[in-house]
């Protein structure tokens, strides 16, 4: 685990949660695309998925009301429209 001094400053100021879920998403990042900028815009957008920032820090998110499906509701899975397979003859084919 990198000294405290090493993480962004908003992450020092940030939960153990958040340094966590930035930290194994870094060193994940380096593994994969080296170490640099690259990584680090990686880790920043994992964390975004879970945190939100606020002022100097990152806080959990909470989860909201466009979150979560209406109560008795499932939310459906959309099929496309039968002419929208590949390989199907349709208007928009080139």
């Amino acid at each position: 685990m990198p000294a405290m001094q090493e993480l962004p400053l908003a992450l020092q100021q940030s939960s153990r949660a958040a340094r966590a879920t930035w930290l194994s998403a870094h060193e994940a990042a380096i593994r994969r695309f080296g170490d640099g900028r690259r990584a680090y815009e990686f880790a920043r957008e994992v964390l975004r998925r879970g945190f939100d920032r606020v002022g100097d820090h990152w806080e959990e998110r909470r989860p909201g009301p466009m979150d979560e499906a209406p109560a008795g509701r499932s939310i459906e899975r959309v099929t496309p429209h039968p002419t929208s397979r590949p390989g199907s003859p349709g208007r928009h084919r080139r």
